[in-house]
């Protein structure tokens, strides 16, 4: 999966001693054969009451997230992936495009019951 690095604005919500650990994230998340949309794919089931139709787009990028520890390796500390979407679908029969964004640890616990952590935006298509 390609995760993008830091933006400059994240840059200063990280120490320089995450640098290493994040990179080191990146570059293991390439051998994973899952896409950011495959994943949104995920995420968008759990929304209640919406019925994922199309993942629009969908991207990973590098985080720091204070509901995470050592994840990805005993000292990724609370580096996570965040991934952010627009998924197309249905909710209580009208079309609506879903912004939806989590973190990768949160995809992870999904099961039948479990909702993950995240923020979910819906717009009405017009």
């Amino acid at each position: 999966m390609k995760v993008s690095m830091f933006t400059k604005e994240d840059k200063q919500y990280i120490t320089v001693a995450q640098w290493e650990t994040a990179r080191e994230i990146v570059k293991d998340m390439k051998e994973d054969d899952a896409t950011p949309a495959w994943y949104m794919e995920i995420v968008a089931k759990a929304v209640p009451d919406f019925y994922p139709e199309e993942v629009i787009k969908a991207d990973a990028k590098m985080a720091t997230w204070a509901g995470v520890l050592n994840a990805y390796s005993d000292h990724s500390g609370n580096l996570d992936i965040m991934l952010t979407g627009l998924v197309a679908g249905d909710r209580t029969g009208r079309r609506v495009y879903v912004e939806i964004s989590t973190y990768l640890s949160e995809v992870w616990k999904i099961d039948g019951e479990y909702r993950p952590y995240m923020i979910v935006t819906v717009f009405t298509a017009q």
